[in-house]
């Protein structure tokens, strides 16, 4: 396979070039939620934590698409003291008030649970930057995510019109769209068991940097050993190569990269610039962003484990500076597939349901 830098002097016609319209994506359905479900959840976590003792209020509903955050605002234990009979005769009976303690609610998730008739219940205390408990339970009336509502949003133009890697990630707790620049991460690790729903953020991930960035910008190196996720993007102008489904060729992509790295490393040098971005402001050169994209970690490993992990592991040491960044998928994210020195280089994750 010829070097990134070779394969990236090819010109791009313009017909190829021009994004994706915002019409291929389908819209959201919008469901108004019913306030009268949510107000009698309120009242029925209010009464089961009274019922126990601990006395809270319902302060803030937040619905989202799965789940619906309850904000609770710890109220007052109120303890009266024994009768006090003083020189001149008077008897006071003062009232001793304290709040109620965070540990009091946490410890009752599972009566919460019995009450609401849910095995899923999650209790995030404090919420950050909020003085209320969360408590999210499950949306009696959920409603799908649709990635036209995420490029739509402010937040994902914002990425767009600095120049970033906009990646639409979905929505938050509170039902807010949440984007996400990948040049910030730099790295990225997905972890998710057979079904969980792995491959479609692996495609909505590539679909959100195709939207948001041109191949004059962006280029991609995908790796799918499975021949059937990633297969579909071969016809992508943002592909340095074919999608790669051989485990030797992967090696060589690899290795390919490592040298492109140097290649803008010695760019970088005589430019007197530190990173891609002031290399780019600089020169008015668009020297395009890398994303390295693996579908299966854990084939790669078994195939070559040493190669593999070197090559890996330098490229997330070293590839940010040059505008190269790694996602990088597997079913089991165990220390035989992401070892150390990987976690140590990869600190963002997401994570769908694994094993442990």
């Amino acid at each position: 396979l010829p070097l990134v830098s070779e394969r990236l002097k090819t010109q791009i016609n313009n017909k190829t070039s021009q994004k994706p319209t915002i019409d291929l994506f389908d819209k959201t359905k919008h469901i108004k939620p019913s306030e009268d479900i949510f107000n009698r959840i309120s009242r029925k976590i209010e009464t089961t934590l009274d019922e126990h003792g601990v006395h809270v209020s319902v302060g803030s509903i937040k619905p989202g698409s799965r789940v619906v955050r309850f904000g609770l605002i710890p109220g007052w234990n109120r303890k009266s003291k024994v009768p006090i009979d003083n020189s001149r005769g008077e008897i006071k009976n003062p009232i001793e008030s304290s709040r109620v303690k965070v540990h009091s609610i946490t410890a009752r998730e599972k009566d919460l649970a019995l009450a609401l008739k849910t095995p899923h219940l999650t209790i995030q205390a404090p919420v950050p930057g909020e003085a209320v408990v969360g408590i999210d339970v499950p949306n009696p009336n959920p409603y799908e995510v649709k990635l036209r509502t995420l490029i739509e949003n402010e937040q994902f133009k914002k990425i767009e019109d600095q120049e970033g890697l906009p990646i639409g990630l979905g929505e938050n707790v509170g039902g807010e769209p949440l984007s996400i620049d990948l040049l910030d991460m730099p790295h990225l690790l997905i972890a998710g068991a057979t079904g969980s729903g792995k491959s479609v953020c692996i495609n909505s991930i590539i679909a959100s940097l195709i939207f948001g960035c041109s191949p004059e910008d962006l280029r991609l190196i995908m790796v799918d050993p499975k021949r059937v996720e990633l297969t579909l993007f071969n016809d992508l102008p943002h592909l340095v190569y074919p999608v790669v489904v051989e485990m030797d060729e992967t090696i060589n992509v690899l290795e390919n990269l490592i040298d492109e790295m140097f290649v803008r490393y010695k760019l970088l040098e005589e430019a007197g610039t530190r990173n891609i971005k002031a290399y780019r402001e600089k020169t008015n050169h668009k020297l395009p962003y890398l994303v390295l994209i693996i579908d299966e970690l854990a084939d790669l490993m078994m195939a070559s484990r040493f190669e593999a992990e070197q090559l890996l592991v330098r490229l997330a040491q070293l590839g940010r500076a040059t505008g190269i960044h790694l996602i990088l998928a597997t079913q089991r994210p165990s220390v035989n597939v992401v070892t150390g020195l990987m976690k140590a280089n990869i600190p963002s994750r997401i994570a769908f349901a694994v094993a442990s």
